[in-house]
């Protein structure tokens, strides 16, 4: 599968995170969301636009 995530300001791809709850997470850049997929630590929520959900819950206060 090809990933297309975005760019931004610095030309870096950036996927966005969501946690297994649904919150939105600060986005990450693609090597780390090709890694966390390889590792069964996430997978591909939607293709276009690219973005993956944690297969844990994050607490956003902690």
């Amino acid at each position: 599968m090809k990933v297309s995530p975005r760019n931004n300001q610095n030309g870096r791809l950036k996927v966005q995170v969501f946690s297994s709850d649904g919150t939105e997470l600060v986005p990450c850049n693609a090597a780390r969301a090709r890694r966390l997929i390889k590792n069964k630590q996430a997978k591909v929520r939607t293709v276009n636009p690219y973005s993956i959900e944690l297969n844990r819950s994050v607490n956003p206060d902690a």
